[in-house]
């Protein structure tokens, strides 16, 4: 299975990872980078495991964590990851990122 991160899916990341590090502490960041990495292995073994954000892209949510999610495309044995979205944003700004 082959694991694309899509730009905005790094960039959010990334931002995201530095939201825990200023708002909590390192451990705080290490568990949610396992959590993510987590999801990752188990959508390699399941890609359709996650329910449908919109049908009409295609686009899958994967919830890490009650206040995290992950937006992926799955087709040819591939993953895409779209975004990572912290679930208490305004879901407008989210379907404008995708």
């Amino acid at each position: 299975m082959n694991i694309i991160w899509t730009e905005a899916a790094s960039i959010s990341y990334q931002e995201y990872l530095s939201f825990l590090s200023q708002s909590w502490n390192e451990e705080v960041v290490n568990i949610f980078r396992q959590l993510l990495q987590n999801k990752i292995e188990g959508l390699k073994k399941f890609p359709k495991g996650c329910t449908y954000y919109t049908r009409s892209k295609n686009i899958r949510r994967c919830l890490i964590h009650k206040n995290v999610s992950l937006y992926y495309h799955y087709f040819d044995d591939t993953l895409l990851l779209l975004l990572i979205w912290d679930n208490r944003r305004n879901p407008d700004e989210l379907l404008a990122r995708l």
